[in-house]
């Protein structure tokens, strides 16, 4: 997984992940499409070791390695990051 930056693990045909990879246009975007057709279950296993808990919804937004959450909770990071603007 990425460490610096956005990471946006996504799926084709969904309204959120694209909603979301306007609002952060330079973020890195992961295509999951592959991993839950090969392996659902396993995917969605590894991603909640990597966030704590389980999540089973896309977008899934990180930054610097650290999970922020689904589009809404993006857009609150986002709107909230005092950083951008240095």
């Amino acid at each position: 997984m990425q460490e610096k930056g956005y990471a946006i693990y996504s799926k084709s045909e969904c309204g959120w992940c694209r909603r979301v990879k306007e609002l952060i246009p330079d973020g890195t975007i992961i295509n999951c499409d592959s991993y839950l057709e090969s392996d659902k279950e396993t995917f969605l296993t590894e991603m909640a070791s990597r966030i704590g808990k389980e999540h089973r919804t896309f977008p899934m937004v990180f930054y610097d390695g650290g999970f922020i959450g689904g589009y809404e909770d993006t857009k609150k990071f986002v709107d909230f990051d005092i950083t951008k603007d240095f």
